[in-house]
């Protein structure tokens, strides 16, 4: 952590704005560390998975500790030297995600918990922490949603507070040097957290 020059909390915010948009192909020949590497889950499972499910390895580890956690492993999307990257992960700091929600479907909620337990390194994920603004009773699924991994937390607004303000909450309960907010309805790709980690604190030097 020393070697990130850490003195404050540093937030990375991904947004997905489109069911494609997230995970196109780098412009570049050279390696890029910037495209997030995320995509929404309403496309088709047939057309995003590199592997049917059941013989993808990263995808068959995540649903032998919990089948809920069943995701389809989405398109290769790095360039062919990303690929080969290698990244010193205990240099890096640990990230919680935080993640606002209403009224969001809870299957797809479960494939993205297990797109981000299968794709990213023990060691660099802190928590996934939802945060339930006040959903109605059956939308909330705190349960369903804790008992998926140990990793997974769920902290319930007694009142719904909006967007930004849940964002705000779900800094407040967690101490991680790095917050990620991430929307429940995406898929994490590859190694979606490293390069957002070494383009982050690149830029501190």
């Amino acid at each position: 952590m020393a070697a990130f020059g850490l003195g404050w909390r540093a937030l990375v915010v991904a947004v997905v704005a489109g069911a494609r948009a997230a995970v196109a192909e780098p412009q570049s020949e050279e390696c890029s560390d910037a495209p997030v590497l995320l995509q929404t889950t309403r496309t088709s499972p047939k057309e995003d998975s590199v592997l049917p499910a059941e013989e993808d390895p990263v995808v068959a580890a995540v649903t032998a500790l919990n089948p809920e956690m069943w995701f389809a492993m989405p398109k290769e999307a790095r360039h062919k030297q990303c690929i080969e990257q290698q990244y010193d992960l205990a240099s890096m700091p640990r990230a919680s995600v935080i993640v606002p929600y209403l009224h969001e479907d809870l299957g797809l909620m479960k494939k993205f918990v297990g797109s981000l337990i299968g794709n990213t390194p023990e060691s660099l994920l802190e928590d996934i922490l939802f945060v339930d603004d006040a959903n109605e009773y059956g939308q909330s699924h705190a349960k369903e949603l804790r008992s998926l991994h140990p990793k997974v937390k769920v902290h319930h607004n007694a009142e719904r507070v909006g967007l930004t303000h849940s964002k705000v909450i779900g800094t407040e309960q967690t101490s991680a040097p790095v917050i990620v907010f991430l929307e429940p309805h995406c898929l994490a790709n590859r190694q979606w957290l490293q390069p957002l980690l070494t383009q982050l604190f690149a830029s501190r030097k």
